[in-house]
């Protein structure tokens, strides 16, 4: 978990003019965040990563290194 997965940030507007960002780390599938600014979307992802690792272990799902 704590090695250093590239991470893919993007700013969603809204047509509102509401804006989010969408966190997700590409050799990660599935593992997405969601947050108002990319500090609370980096915390939301730390988070995440936790349930996506024991999610995989649990299922015995191969999880991809990268270094």
């Amino acid at each position: 978990m704590n090695l250093n997965y590239p991470t893919k940030f993007q700013k969603i507007v809204e047509q509102d003019g509401e804006s989010y960002y969408r966190i997700t780390v590409p050799k990660l599938p599935g593992l997405i965040a969601y947050g108002d600014n990319v500090n609370e979307g980096i915390e939301k992802l730390e988070e995440a990563k936790k349930t996506w690792f024991s999610s995989c272990l649990r299922r015995n799902i191969l999880i991809p290194e990268f270094n």
